[in-house]
């Protein structure tokens, strides 16, 4: 029996949550009018070498790539790795997706980009996409409020501005509150999907005598143990479902763990990086946090932090939409007034002269 399996999810996640670690990635897309994309990686790191396996995105021999380092006050040196591509569609950058090496390879990922007519503006939207891990429906919107979910989804570094501010009480207070509903939310997926594989395996198991729908009313309070008692797996289940059971399906168990294992693995082995996008024109929403990098309007980008715990329970849209201007369309328009009303005051004024 994995008697420590949800607690060793709960440690990684709570790590994830409120720290970083390996490499030290920053991808960013710079979008362009006809769907074409530039994209840039940076990496950072302690030693003049980086792996390929250990990489957050795909880059290989087909990406410019340049090696500088840092030397900060301490005269520690930082080794800077920066890759950069163009893709002519996101088709492209798909393909990389589904042939990927590195890190994160078991996650599933995809670009989206599209643009709308509107006469006056031309609507642009692109994304990036994380499916989901789990298959059960864990939302965790259903658990924190959307601006708790704001400030989860931003960037270390973010967090910890925010934290040092002239609001820093206030975002304390909800990064505690966040940590225990964050906590409760986690476990519920967890607990929701080992009943989801169990009953997969075993819903024709001749002594078993509870049906899903009467464990799935269990679910509280087997998450309320963990919470509470701070208990295993082998703990939680006796107290909730009684040692009959236990001692009756724990092989079943322990095989229902093992799946969940193999499962969650694109979230066990997830290895977090910042995404940054770029678009043509005036942004006009996103789900991402704008962060300015410079004072000239070409180095502020929206941007996110991508870690496992985003993807457990839901997909991880990243989109941004903007607007750019068709002055042509404007011309048009103006030209065609003109004609118009133009016409307008000439046969007003032959209107005139005939009843004069």
């Amino acid at each position: 029996m994995k008697k420590h399996y949800i607690i060793s999810i709960m440690m990684i996640s709570m790590i994830w949550l409120f720290s970083c670690g390996g490499y030290e990635t920053r991808v960013i897309n710079t979008i362009h009018q006809d769907g074409s994309i530039t994209r840039k990686v940076i990496m950072k790191n302690d030693e003049p070498e980086f792996l390929s396996e250990n990489f957050r995105v795909p880059v290989d021999s087909t990406w410019q790539t340049t090696m500088t380092f840092e030397i900060n006050e301490d005269q520690d040196t930082t080794w800077l790795y920066t890759a950069e591509k163009y893709f002519a569609d996101v088709e492209e950058i798909n393909h990389e997706y589904q042939n990927d090496a590195g890190a994160n390879a078991k996650l599933s990922r995809r670009a989206k980009f599209s643009k709308k007519f509107k006469w006056f503006y031309t609507i642009y939207r692109f994304s990036e996409v994380i499916d989901k891990v789990l298959t059960v429906d864990c939302k965790p919107s259903d658990y924190m409020s959307e601006e708790e979910l704001s400030y989860m989804y931003l960037p270390g570094e973010i967090q910890e501005e925010l934290k040092s501010g002239p609001d820093s009480l206030y975002y304390k207070t909800m990064a505690d509150t966040l940590e225990i509903k964050f906590e409760r939310w986690l476990l519920t997926g967890l607990v929701r999907q080992w009943t989801e594989s169990f009953y997969e395996l075993f819903h024709d198991h001749p002594n078993l005598d509870i049906t899903k729908e009467e464990m799935r009313k269990k679910e509280p309070h087997l998450v309320e143990r963990f919470v509470l008692d701070d208990a295993d797996e082998e703990e939680a289940i006796k107290n909730v479902l009684g040692n009959e059971f236990y001692e009756n399906f724990n092989t079943e168990i322990d095989s229902a763990f093992s799946v969940m294992d193999e499962q969650l693995k694109p979230f066990w082995e997830a290895k977090e990086y910042t995404l940054e996008i770029h678009m043509p024109g005036q942004i006009m929403g996103s789900s991402g946090y704008v962060k300015s990098y410079g004072e000239s309007k070409d180095e502020v980008g929206i941007i996110w932090a991508v870690q496992g715990d985003f993807f457990l329970g839901q997909s991880y849209d990243m989109w941004v939409e903007s607007k750019v201007l068709n002055y042509w369309t404007w011309i048009i328009t103006a030209i065609f007034l003109i004609f118009v009303i133009t016409g307008y005051v000439i046969s007003s004024r032959k209107s005139n002269r005939t009843r004069g």
